[in-house]
């Protein structure tokens, strides 16, 4: 827990210095079940980041990202 403290000490500085947020001019394209799709969106939407359900909404430049929930102790 310790890093994660330094983690958001970082951004909250960032953020209060620069305005600008973890995750903001993200495009996120979430595809998880439904039990952890709302904690991620919720968490991602509050760092700036847009969220979108289906490829076909996307009308920008998309980064995805793949996690594996077993390689990190979630699943």
């Amino acid at each position: 827990m310790r890093e994660s403290g330094k983690i958001a000490r970082f951004w909250k500085k960032q953020f209060i210095t620069t305005g600008k947020k973890i995750f903001q001019g993200w495009n996120v394209l979430i595809k998880l079940n439904n039990e952890r799709k709302a904690n991620y969106k919720r968490l991602l939407e509050a760092g700036g980041a847009v969220c979108f359900d289906e490829l076909s909404q996307i009308k920008k430049k998309v980064f995805t990202t793949n996690v594996e929930y077993q390689a990190i102790g979630l699943g």
